[in-house]
């Protein structure tokens, strides 16, 4: 595989956030009548920065030049609101979360949003598309009176050759030996990439080619023209060229010979210099694709899909798009065969009716490696089986696995579920349903080389790697030579969104709304009675310039960790973290394995805020606690709440004697940084 040794720049476009006006006001309906919560961050900002005040004035001054020691480091493709939160945490984070309500918004809208709601998770990395971005064709109206057979798909040709026209565009700056570098390194990188690697002969070209891919995305990249050649392909789902297409093909005759590897009715099949486009029957069909079609339709039964679907097929053939109209369907793709977008492509799947299966390789289920990767489920009950880079993972591009109905159930073992390396943007985002959510449990974590003995595997104390569920995750380079720093790479913005139902979340290590090394994870839960249950790092905590923000809305909430330490709020070496549930119920925080809610160490910013609620508190040790010239805050702003095992004096936090009472009562650690405040409404 071809090596880029050259990489001349790093700097990315300018910052620009997509605001809805609409999310100003207190509660508004989206699209599909559900209702944007009031952003908390404010709110939070308006208790919170009192008592900084107060009674950490001087400490905040001392963690505030920590937090900014960032910016002499040139470590490229840094998320827009993560440079702003250097200087300023409650606005960067506040930027975060008004992208992640924007996303929110536009996904309770549905389908017809897609476009805006790709815009909008594009702009966290300030890629928002320049005015003069060419337009996506409008769909065709339903004919009123009969047309010739092939009119609508003579239409939807000239689409597929439109996005075609579009990516050649936006790579316009990348040649041919290179587009197919970047069609062929992510097989290898899917494979290879983690959190920090040693520079050898070995690493060397991991790390300059995963460099290169993502400098490729960043710089050169024209995503004006890329996002718009991904909203004319999915203008190909529009409900008036799908029935203009229907009521042509009603009463076709199936093809006399099908391809290879499909079988069932196919009513239509057409080679184009685009790529083959394959119009499938009511009845159940097989497709076992070696090579993605450019457009596959599939207009009802219960069908199997294996192989390359919906993939980027080659660096020549960058787009692929399947629709599923109806039916009960299962789909096992091969790597980076589902929904997944490289070189410049769109991978572009839209399964509309059905309780659904997906076995997701490694590299598939809206997956974005140098590209766009799109998995919409409109309706159903549906399963999710997910390996790595799965389910909402991007890395120099753009990953996206939305779930517009029903209970859904998604599994998978890491990088996953909204994951963002270096120069991408991820979302999972599921409008609807109780859902079941786990990330984890699957590659052990490099921590247990710390415990004396290392636990094996059933081992209570036994840690497993995650990095996911709204995860964002650089690259950190284990050298003393300088000039090997060039090979550090930021993470990029990683969400997990979830607007209704009572949900269930179990993860590992790095998890809910977590960032390492100049990544960002956001975690949001708009209502419902939810069970967040995580480990190490988890619910908005993370390590080495990290940032994250954990919002859960409303609901009666539990929240657990199998620990040993680092959950809700918690910020390690100069990273900023915001853990805050703002539901009027009672929560309770299971945290007796576990440190914390709200605490920070070398130089990091770490707060935790329940808003109000009757809540029960098992926390040990750890709750608003500093060291090392760190700042935490933990707060309960209202309610009657209980703590098993209480603060004991100034200068403790819980882990004290379990009969001193610390409802109403504040405790700070000097000038250490930390702060414990329970508040009556």
């Amino acid at each position: 595989m071809p090596q880029r040794l050259k990489v001349r720049s790093y700097r990315t476009a300018p910052a620009i956030l997509l605001v809805l006006a609409a999310l100003t006001a207190p509660a508004v309906a989206g699209d599909a009548g559900r209702a944007v919560p009031e952003a908390v961050v404010p709110k939070v900002q308006g208790l919170v920065q009192p008592l900084i005040q107060e009674h950490l004035a001087d400490a905040w001054t001392t963690t505030a030049a920590k937090l900014q020691t960032g910016a002499a480091y040139h470590i490229p493709f840094r998320a827009p609101c993560r440079t702003t939160a250097a200087r300023d945490p409650w606005k960067g984070l506040a930027d975060l979360e008004t992208a992640g309500l924007t996303v929110a918004h536009l996904a309770a809208g549905g389908e017809a949003n897609l476009g805006p709601l790709l815009e909008a998770l594009l702009a966290t990395m300030g890629r928002a598309p320049g005015h003069a971005a060419p337009a996506a064709p409008d769909a065709p109206a339903a004919p009123d009176a009969p047309a010739s057979p092939a009119s609508t798909l003579d239409e939807i040709i000239e689409r597929l050759r439109s996005a075609d026209a579009l990516r050649n565009q936006a790579l316009a700056k990348v040649g041919a030996q290179d587009r197919e570098f970047l069609f062929l390194w992510p097989a290898t990188m899917v494979q290879t990439y983690g959190p920090q690697l040693p520079y050898n002969e070995q690493t060397q070209p991991l790390l300059m080619n995963t460099r290169a891919l993502a400098a490729f995305a960043a710089q050169r990249y024209d995503w004006t023209a890329l996002l718009t050649a991904a909203k004319t392909l999915a203008s190909i789902a529009d409900a008036r060229t799908l029935a203009a297409l229907r009521k042509e093909t009603a009463g076709a005759e199936p093809v006399a010979e099908n391809p290879e590897g499909v079988t069932g009715t196919l009513l239509m099949v057409r080679e184009t210099d685009v790529g083959r486009v394959l119009i499938g029957g009511t009845g159940p069909n097989t497709y076992d694709l070696k090579e993605p079609p450019a457009l596959l339709i599939d207009l009802g039964g219960n069908d199997s899909y294996t192989g390359m679907i919906a993939a980027t097929g080659s660096a020549a053939h960058p787009h692929s798009v399947v629709i599923d109209m109806d039916g009960d369907d299962t789909y096992a793709p091969a790597a980076l065969g589902l929904a997944t977008g490289r070189a410049g492509g769109v991978g572009l799947l839209i399964d509309r009716r059905g309780n659904d299966r997906y076995d997701l390789a490694v590299g598939t289920g809206g997956v974005g490696l140098g590209g766009i990767g799109i998995l919409v489920d409109a309706e159903g009950d549906d399963v999710y089986t997910g390996r790595r880079f799965t389910q909402g993972a991007a890395l120099g591009g753009l990953g996206l696995l939305l779930d517009l109905a029903g209970a859904d159930k998604h599994t998978s073992f890491g990088n996953a579920l909204g994951f963002a390396g270096p120069a991408g943007v991820a979302a999972v985002i599921d409008a609807a349903g109780n859902d079941s959510y786990q990330c984890g449990g699957k590659y052990p974590s490099a921590y247990n080389s710390s415990i004396k003995p290392p636990p094996e595997p059933g081992d209570p104390k036994f840690q497993y790697f995650a990095m996911g569920m709204g995860a964002g995750q650089g690259r950190r380079v284990l050298s003393n030579d300088a000039q090997h720093a060039q090979f550090n790479l930021a993470g990029g913005v990683g969400m997990m969104i979830d607007l209704a139902g009572r949900d269930t979340y179990e993860s590992s290590n790095f998890s809910q709304g977590t960032g390492y090394f100049f990544g960002v994870g956001l975690k949001l839960d708009l209502a419902g009675d939810d069970t967040h249950g995580a480990a190490r790092y988890g619910h908005a905590s993370g390590a080495h310039f990290g940032m994250g923000l954990f919002a859960d809305y409303a609901g009666r909430d539990r929240y657990t960790s199998t620990g040993p330490t680092y959950n809700c709020g918690c910020a390690w070496d100069h990273s900023i973290f915001l853990f805050a549930d703002a539901g009027r119920e009672g929560d309770t925080y299971d945290l007796d394995r576990s440190t914390g809610p709200g605490r920070a160490d070398i130089g990091g910013w770490g707060v935790a805020v329940d808003m109000s609620g009757d809540d029960r508190y098992v926390i040990p040790r750890g709750a608003g606690r500093a060291t090392r010239e760190g700042l935490a805050v933990f707060l309960d702003a209202g309610g009657t709440d209980t703590y098993e095992k209480a603060p004991a004096k100034d200068g403790d936090t819980p882990g004290g004697d379990p009969q001193t009472p610390a409802d109403g009562r504040t405790f700070t650690q000097g000038k250490a940084g930390g702060l414990f405040a329970d508040q009556a409404e």
